[in-house]
């Protein structure tokens, strides 16, 4: 008995240091946790594999209630589903793929925008991506929205620059408030549609509840 209890010992740690990869079904790994964004309709969801690095900017830029946790178990793929029924639909191409970015689906099913967080930057960063089906439509730097560095906001812990954006999930338009001027863009195309200047100097202050 003994022998044997000295065997089974020397094997573990044999395996622990020489396989550190191999895993024991009496220890199994605790769940991998991912962020999950609902579309408005809470139809559909995007889901993105949380890495530790990526934490900070998540925190950072959640400032909505469409963000939860959820389980690998129960969405094992990244990418978009059918919320109650949790069937796959499709996930972006890999090199559009980046868990420290913020994903919206829009109701349908079929388009989905990639923010760029607020974490300090540069006007080289990204500003946003749009997709239909997984697939990259447009894509802006910060500096092709708002050139004018007097319009950007950097601190230490936040890049600010643009305002209360808004989703018309109805008609697909994305607007927001940039650089002293309200920007529409139909988000199946990723064109601008509208700009308009806003005259006030306050601008910044203004309340951007509606579109």
């Amino acid at each position: 008995m003994i022998k044997i209890i000295l065997m089974n010992l020397a094997y573990t740690i044999i395996s622990i240091f020489v396989f550190p990869n191999i895993s024991f079904a009496d220890q199994p790994s605790p769940p991998a946790v991912s962020n999950g964004i609902f579309s408005d309709n809470k139809e559909y969801i995007y889901v993105t594999w949380i890495n530790e690095k990526d934490k900070e900017a998540l925190a950072a830029s959640s400032n909505d209630n469409s963000a939860i946790k959820i389980q690998k178990r129960d969405f094992p793929k990244e990418g978009l589903y059918k919320y109650k029924s949790k069937a796959y639909q499709w996930v972006l191409d890999k090199s559009e793929r980046d868990s420290s970015k913020k994903y919206y689906p829009l109701d349908g099913g079929i388009y989905l925008i990639k923010l760029g967080d607020h974490l300090p930057g540069t006007a080289n960063d990204l500003a946003f991506s749009y997709y239909k089906r997984g697939k990259l439509i447009k894509s802006y730097k910060i500096s092709d929205v708002c050139n004018d560095e007097q319009m950007y906001f950097n601190t230490s812990s936040h890049f600010i620059w643009k305002y209360e954006d808004l989703v018309d999930n109805k008609k697909k338009l994305y607007s927001f408030y940039s650089c002293k001027k309200k920007m529409i863009i139909d988000v199946t195309s990723g064109k601008f549609t509208s700009t308009q200047d806003v005259s006030d100097n306050s601008w910044q202050n203004k309340d951007f509840s509606s579109p």
